[in-house]
Parts: structure tokens; sequence; C-alpha cells
């Protein structure tokens, strides 16, 4: 069984440039990430040896992918073949890594047969031939879990949890989960686990405070209160029958062993996501059940065999969960792809308790008669049907970033010249003010990026000046309840200038004036009342200074001749 087990995975590298067909938006600007990190050090959009780095629609690439993607061009090239031979490399040392764990926390028999499992495993198979980190993800919850009960220490589980979790977003909740109720580790060990894992976390819940970061895992939550959700109307309560549907769609037959998941991307539609040989296993098991029941004879399964059963069924409901509680695409393979190795555990669990009830030997023919069968057929369908029928759904769009891949790798291109759009933006319907929540101008800030309308300066590294007259804010989805915005501002206050007078406007009515006094720490009050705010329109700001000098004129500068008006450093809703 060793050698057909390293025969499939070894297989996994074959016709990489042909089926999954083409290269996709998301391998192609992950891949374009990884060869300006390697080429200089920065990324696509010039940051330097960034922790995260953004790609299409919202989505970002994490580090270990972004790094260890990068080494991997740098040494076997930029073809499309050799990024996804990257994780299928990877996705070969997860089974590898998962045979040592399952070995060490049951038998030799029980590890290989859930190393076959996983091995032709559609779930396993063909997220491992596209060049995005997902898998990396999971091979470092497998690492984490190996080394729960190899290593026992937790400063080494707690970072490998930690990397599984900046690698791939669904599994920031999977990991607590498994983390709370796994068996077999003490509480002692669990506390100093998750000490660590906050520790290792920082950086992960620093970035998550960016918006832009954070944009994809708002619009998808179920309980989002934002147009694209179908569920922003429901009651907590529907949310959660909702949430309960969704959960258990994941576990229908249709998704599991027929056509998995509808997504042409995550399944090639003509098998589910488990193998013939899962399910072989998954009825054999309810025979157990069905028998165990009948003849009430509860103690059927030995201890170890019901701790191996319940740590497989905590981890498949444990990943099943981010999936769940998204608000479209149910049942989503790639979001719950965490799944994959315990139901290999479980399949591997289920066969080695047969085998007492026949035969070990028995077992292991049928097993490998359905494996070899099975995978036969697949391979067929994987290799000849699905490039055909997928070819459409994997082409790249015309974003420059995805651009760069063809003109870096076929025009032979520096990734420093290849021509650059901005940094992607959030969307507009995120774009939703918080009372009390400070709004900076500074350069990079959220404000900067995403409120500034016509009429303003260079930016500067505290905030931005205007121009004279007519500079604009525009602000979306701000709250009804909005009475008033703080604004802190600068001025070009001198003793030749004594006093900045300004006139401030809300969507073209009637102006408020303001004199400012000191060059720094302005802090005025711009009041809302008797103007409807309405979440769904825009709100335009507009500001004139009644007397614009030049920071020369105030004897401020003696080169800087530009006429400025005010300073913004921060808005504040209130």
């Amino acid at each position: 069984m060793v050698y057909l087990i390293i025969f499939l995975n070894i297989f996994r590298f074959i016709g990489l440039e042909n089926s999954p067909p083409g290269f996709y938006v998301d391998e192609a600007a992950g891949a374009v990430q990884a060869i300006c990190i390697w080429e200089g050090g920065t990324d696509f959009y010039g940051n330097f040896l960034p922790l995260f780095s953004p790609g299409v629609s919202d989505a970002f690439y994490t580090p270990a992918y972004l790094y260890g993607a990068a080494l991997w061009s740098g040494i076997f090239g930029n073809s499309i073949y050799a990024f996804r031979a990257f994780i299928v490399f990877i996705s070969c040392s997860t089974t590898l890594v998962f045979y040592l764990w399952v070995k060490n926390i049951s038998t030799r028999k029980v590890a290989l047969f859930a190393a076959l499992s996983a091995s032709i495993m559609p779930w396993s198979f063909h997220f491992s031939r596209i060049a995005w980190d997902p898998p990396v993800g999971i091979f470092f919850l497998v690492a984490a879990l190996w080394a729960c009960y190899q290593f026992r220490r937790p400063t080494l589980i707690a970072l490998l949890f930690s990397i599984a979790a900046y690698s791939y977003s669904p599994l920031r909740i999977s990991i607590p989960i498994l983390l709370i109720f796994l068996p077999g580790i003490g509480k002692r060990e669990k506390i100093l686990i998750s000490i660590w894992g906050l520790v290792f976390a920082i950086p992960l819940l620093m970035q998550m405070q960016i918006p832009e970061f954070s944009a994809r895992s708002e619009l998808l939550a179920l309980w989002g209160n934002y147009p694209s959700n179908q569920y922003n109307s429901l009651s907590a309560w529907e949310l959660i029958i909702v949430g309960f549907k969704q959960f258990f769609s994941h576990l229908n037959i249709q998704f599991l062993f027929l056509s998995g998941d509808q997504n042409i991307r995550h399944s090639i539609q003509y098998f589910g996501e488990l193998s013939w040989l899962d399910l072989f296993a998954i009825i054999v098991g309810i025979i157990f059940i069905f028998n165990a029941l009948i003849r009430n004879k509860y103690n059927f399964f030995s201890s170890q065999e019901k701790k191996i059963l319940l740590i497989a069924l905590l981890g498949i409901a444990a990943n099943i969960l981010p999936a769940a509680l998204a608000n479209q695409g149910a049942p989503h393979a790639l979001r719950s792809i965490g799944c994959w190795p315990f139901y290999a555990l479980l399949t591997g669990c289920i066969l080695d308790i047969l085998g007492r009830w026949i035969s070990s030997k028995v077992v292991s023919i049928i097993a490998y008669a359905i494996s070899l069968i099975f995978f036969s057929l697949f391979s067929w369908k994987y290799f000849i049907e699905y490039p055909r029928t997928a070819n459409k759904n994997f082409l790249l769009d015309s974003t420059k970033i995805n651009q760069a891949y063809e003109l870096i790798t076929n025009q032979k291109m520096l990734c420093k010249d290849v021509p650059k759009d901005e940094k992607p933006k959030l969307p507009n319907e995120l774009l939703k003010i918080k009372l009390n929540k400070p709004i900076l101008f500074a350069s990079k800030d959220y404000g900067a990026e995403h409120f500034l309308g016509i009429n303003w300066e260079a930016q500067e590294s505290w905030g931005i000046w205007s121009k004279p007259d007519g500079a604009t804010l525009n602000f979306f989805n701000v709250p009804k309840n909005s009475k008033s915005i703080t604004l802190s501002l600068r001025a070009l206050i001198s003793p030749i200038h004594p006093r900045q007078f300004i006139e401030i406007r809300a969507n073209g009515g009637e102006p408020q004036s303001f004199t400012l006094e000191r060059f720094d720490s302005n802090n005025i009050e711009f009041n809302l009342n008797g103007l409807k705010v309405d979440p769904e329109q825009k709100l335009e700001i507009q500001f004139f200074s009644k007397n614009a000098i030049s920071p020369i004129d105030a004897g401020i500068s003696k080169d800087d001749d530009r006429l400025l008006g005010i300073g913004l450093v921060s808005a504040t809703f209130k």
C-alpha cells in the first residue's frame, strides 16, 4: 500500500499546465506577487517584504504562500507548471505529515488507509493542483495536529496553528474550535497554546483592523448588513436556521458523492468531493452503528477508536462551520477545505475496524480495488473531459496585475517596469462610517484612500492640504443618527497671518463659518442638524478659505508658493 500511496501522490505532478485549464485570476495575481518579491523584495504594488499582498476581488495573499512561492519560483521558474507544482509539493507533504499524525494517534494500518483515502480524494486532489494558498493552510493545520501529539511543545504547536490561520481565513474559525475540544490534550497545555497563539497572531489581528483587508469577510458574513447579502433582512433566529441549513448542505449526498461543489472551479462535476473508498467506509460505519444500536453493544468501539472517531467528526464539523456562516455559495468546497483530512481519518479508522470483522488482508484488497477503479475513472474525466468543460472558467481578467504575469513571463519584463494600476480599494458598500471613530487622512490611511474628492494638494504624512476653494469630501453610508462632524485641522497661522477664516457646506447647503487661530490642533464641530442624513446617499462636504495664503507669504517657507486652504488631519462623526 505504501508504494501505491507514493505513486498516487507523484501522479499529482502530471499535466499541471493542462488540467485545470488556463491560469485563473487568483493564480496569476499570486504568481505576480511572488515573482516581484523574489525580484526585488517588494510586491507588485511596491510594499517592501509585505505580510500580506493584495490580489483581485478583495483577495489577499498570505505570507507562507507568498514567500514559499517566491523561493520556489526563484529555483524552478515562473511557468504555470512551476507555480502549481509548488502547491502539489505542499499537498504531498501534507499527506506525509497526515500519515505521521494518524500513525501517532492510532496504528500504522489506520494511517495507511487514511493516507490512501487522502491520496485519491477529489477534495484533496483537485485543490492541490491550483496555485493558491488554502492548501498551505491545510499543511500547517495538519502539522499542528501532529505536533500536538508528537512533540507536546505549546510554543511550536501555537506557531503552526497560527501560520495555518494566517494562510486561510476560514481556519481562523475552525482552529479555536478544534483546540478547545481536541481530546488527549490537557487543559493547561491548551491554555499555553492559546496564549502563545494570541502572541503569534498579533500582526494578523492588527492587519484585520485595516478595512480593505477585512472587506471580503464583511461582505460574505451571513449577518452582514449589505445589499449583496440576500439574508440581510432576517432576524437573528432566522439567520440561525439558515446557518444550520447551510451547515447540513455540506453533508448531502449530492455534494459529497455525486457532483461536488456547484462551482466548476472547485469540482469537476462528475464526482463528489469524496471518493468511492470514503463512500464504502461511511456505509460500513453506518452499518456498525446500526448493529450496535439494535444489539445494545455500546462498547463496540475501543476507547482508542472512539478517540479517533471523535477527532474526525470534530474536525469535519469545525471546518464546515466557516462555510456555513457565509451568505453565498453553500455548500462550498474551498471554504470547507479543512474537512478532507478528517474525512480521510474517518475512512482509515472505519476500514481498520472492518478488518476486525472479516480480515485485514481482505479489507486491504477491497480498498485497493475500489481505489484503483475510482481513481482510474476520476483521472480519465479529470484529464480528458474537465479541461474542455472548464476551459472558460480559468481565464485571466483584464486587471494589470494579471496582465503583468504575461508581460513578465512572455515578454521578459521586470516587475518594476510593468504598468501598474492602483491598489485595490474598498467596495463602496463597505465604506460605512462609524460614530465616534476618527477617519484619518494621513498618507495611506483609510480616509485618504476613500473619501477625498476634488481640489486637494499632494498627500503628506500627517494629512493633506486643500486648495483655497471647493475642496470636497465624499462620505458614504453615514449613520442616520449623525449630528455633527468634528474636524481636526491645520492652518497657515503665523505672526503675519494670525487667523484663517473658512466656510464649510454640506450637500451645497447653507455655509457654517469658523476661525482657526492655531497652526495645529484646530478642532471644530460642523453641525449636521437640519440636514437629512440618508445612509444610501452620498454626503458631500465642501471647504472654502476666505483669506488663503501661501507658506512663503505667511513667513513659514522660503520656496513653497502654493495658495493653501486648510490642512485636514481627521474627521469624526458624532
